[in-house]
């Protein structure tokens, strides 16, 4: 391979010379086995920036697009003044993902590196101007905005991630009582959990629900569910609780407990649709470590248990969100 000066020369080049966008392309390629070349070359080239073009992402091959994804995360994030927190990158990304003549799985490429590939984003902080286009709420900071400012749609929103209700849940459990508790939530024993409160004439506290939720507590969920505990079930509604379930339990639990749900509440499943025309099965797509790497070539994911349940009980993996992209696109 080339030093990277000739390749940021070679890059400059055919930048300033408008060759094929295939050409552009292979020569990315070309350092696809050595990252660090791409993020030098973003660095080190005043022309790093045409691949955000939108006639470049509609042309850029398809056999490529990995290599794209590997840039666009090595590119820095340049946020401009009266934009922020976003930049060109982030703009450009956002325009793409919106606009139908960007070849589908060029668009589902970019969805996946915003949401997949720990795409850096600035760190909200509270009374923080930000001016994001809804093209790119799904990544992990902008839904979090979302929910600390109560944009449209944050109810649901704020279920795809348990740190949206206030960061590791497990700081909140200060004393010997609340250690005592969390002991019982991981253990997930309903009875270690509630026999001490009713000694102590206590009600279950909200942290307790949330720890309940966060941590995957099947059995314990399932028991405040059926009892109507009042604490739980006020903070946890059934639609709540199906986003929450879909969106963090990755487990065998979560496909009796959607069941369960859906007994209870005919027509839950196929029902519940957030502001951004996004389903249950959708919600599953939050799960961490949801996809292979960018690296990996894009192939085909069978439903698990859970999206299978989620099928039968309604879910259309068809259906277009917002930005015209469905469940089967994306998996």
């Amino acid at each position: 391979m080339d030093t990277i000066d000739k390749i940021v020369e070679e890059f400059n080049r055919m930048v300033m010379l408008k060759a094929p966008v295939a050409d552009i392309a292979a020569l990315l390629e070309s350092m696809h086995e050595k990252p660090a070349y791409l993020e030098l070359l973003g660095a080190m080239s005043a022309n790093s920036q045409a691949v955000l073009d939108l006639d470049v992402l509609r042309q850029w091959p398809e056999e490529y697009l990995s290599v794209l994804s590997l840039f666009l995360l090595r590119l820095p994030c340049i946020p401009l003044t009266n934009k922020f927190p976003c930049g060109k990158k982030e703009l450009a990304i956002a325009e793409a993902l919106q606009d139908d003549s960007v070849p589908k799985i060029t668009r589902v490429q970019l969805w996946r590196t915003l949401l997949m590939e720990n795409y850096i984003f600035p760190y909200y902080k509270e009374g923080k101007v930000w001016k994001i286009p809804p093209a790119l709420y799904e990544h992990h900071a902008v839904r979090r905005w979302l929910c600390l400012t109560k944009h449209d749609g944050w109810e649901d929103l704020i279920c795809s991630d348990p740190h949206f209700f206030g960061g590791d849940i497990r700081n909140q459990f200060k004393t010997d009582e609340d250690k005592q508790a969390l002991a019982a939530i991981e253990n997930d024993s309903p009875s270690a959990l509630m026999m001490p409160l009713s000694i102590r004439g206590e009600e279950l506290l909200v942290k307790y629900a949330r720890a309940t939720m966060a941590l995957g507590a099947c059995k314990i969920a399932t028991y405040l569910y059926n009892d109507g505990n009042k604490t739980f079930c006020r903070n946890f509604s059934p639609r709540k609780l199906l986003l929450f379930v879909c969106a963090n339990w990755n487990n065998d639990a979560s496909v009796p407990f959607v069941i369960m749900l859906e007994k209870d509440n005919p027509g839950l499943v196929k029902n519940t649709i957030d502001a951004f025309g996004h389903d249950a099965l959708w919600y599953t797509l939050y799960q961490h470590k949801r996809f292979t790497p960018l690296a990996a070539s894009v192939g085909s994911h069978e439903p698990d248990a859970l999206g299978k349940a989620l099928i039968e009980l309604g879910c259309d993996p068809d259906r277009q969100n917002s930005l015209g992209l469905s469940y089967n696109d994306l998996a």
